[in-house]
């Protein structure tokens, strides 16, 4: 980790760009200084990697390679200038540190339903490799990990969804076969999130259950765009990010 970048840690919180090791370009919120993380994160300055504590992930994250950082950025209060930052001669308050910690990632629930780390391997590979287009295996150890690594990035912000879709339905058996992974996806995370309503009555669950099991069932006939792409009643609304536009 080279000075400017271990100074920007040590004084303030550094949006920081790198190389998933999934392959794609994911983010971390990093700091070091005590004022705003435990001191068991500390780290002293290491010269031949980049490791931070990451917000997020709420642990050190490190880059062994460090040819994977692509960049570094960060905001300063007003009329403190990044130099005075860098240098320790100013720090933000904690009022101020609070605020970025809040403000990342920009979508902290992107599939906006159920808890995805706790449905089963298959969905969570099939999930990384619609939004990433990368290739994953269910027997991946490290697809946890990577989800973090999804949600992190600016995919859900920045790519245009139709040409996820359209790379994605391209692979596989068939366009129908690719699009029901996706459909299956939020089965699970549609059923992980009515069994862990904790306010809900189990024969409603049970009911509301059986009733997103029926989507399986589901006919796929319009594959012609993402907005238009079947979408089973069941599984209503639909995501927001079959209509986000860039």
């Amino acid at each position: 980790m080279d000075d400017v970048l271990y100074g920007a840690v040590c004084n303030n919180v550094v949006v920081i760009k790198y190389l998933s090791d999934a392959g794609f370009i994911t983010r971390g919120l990093f700091s070091n200084n005590r004022a705003y993380i435990p001191d068991k994160f500390l780290i002293y300055k290491p010269n031949f990697y980049f490791e931070c504590y990451e917000f997020f992930r709420n642990k050190k994250v490190r880059i062994k390679d460090q040819s994977k950082v692509l960049s570094a950025s960060f905001d300063s209060p007003q009329n403190v200038r990044a130099g005075q930052i860098i240098y320790g001669e100013c720090q933000p308050t904690k009022n101020f540190i609070e605020e970025k910690i809040k403000q990342f990632p920009e979508l902290r629930l992107p599939f906006e339903r159920g808890n995805i780390k706790n449905i089963s391997p298959q969905a969570k590979a099939n999930a990384l490799g619609f939004f990433t287009g990368c290739e994953f295996k269910e027997k991946d150890r490290n697809l946890n990990k990577f989800i973090d690594d999804l949600i992190c990035s600016e995919i859900f912000t920045r790519v245009p969804m139709e040409e996820m879709f359209v790379e994605f339905i391209s692979k596989g058996d068939s366009p129908q076969s690719q699009w029901k992974k996706i459909i299956d996806l939020y089965i699970e995370l549609s059923i992980q999130e009515i069994k862990s309503d904790k306010k809900m009555r189990q024969s409603e669950k049970e009911s509301l259950v059986s009733s997103v099991r029926s989507a399986r069932d589901v006919r796929i006939e319009n594959m012609s765009s993402l907005s238009s792409a079947t979408w089973p009643k069941q599984l209503m609304p639909r995501p927001n990010w079959f209509s986000y536009e860039i």
